[in-house]
């Protein structure tokens, strides 16, 4: 039986379920960043660096998470679970960047975590 590609995602904080919008990305699974190096000879090869995992995505403001509780997300568990039966998991996650507010459309836009570590559950 085919599994659905896409669609519903379910985010928790420490098992807590917000309410996602959408737009949801994830680097969970990626372990370093490339670039190549590059000299007047040529191409030289690549260097490594490691990257931190995140999840990221647009939320809609309820009375349980509101701004201030996203916002002072720190050292918590989070997963998402994805349409196809996969999870995403981050390990000792933050939140980083600003949260922005949209009171007309009770939204907090888009809200990043990223963790110390991260994987992917397969379903």
């Amino acid at each position: 039986m085919a599994k659905p590609l896409g669609g519903r995602v379910f985010l928790k904080i420490d098992g807590e379920q917000l309410s996602v919008l959408g737009n949801i990305t994830s680097n969970v699974g990626q372990t370093v960043t490339r670039e190549t190096v590059t000299g007047t000879d040529g191409v030289h090869g690549y260097t490594e660096k490691p990257v931190a995992p995140f999840i990221q995505c647009d939320l809609t403001e309820r009375a349980e998470f509101p701004l201030s509780m996203i916002s002072a997300v720190n050292d918590a568990t989070i997963t998402a679970e994805l349409a196809d039966g996969r999870s995403l998991l981050l390990r000792n996650a933050f939140q980083v960047g600003d949260v922005e507010r949209n009171p007309e459309g009770g939204s907090l836009g888009s809200v990043r975590f990223e963790g110390l570590s991260g994987e992917e559950v397969a379903a």
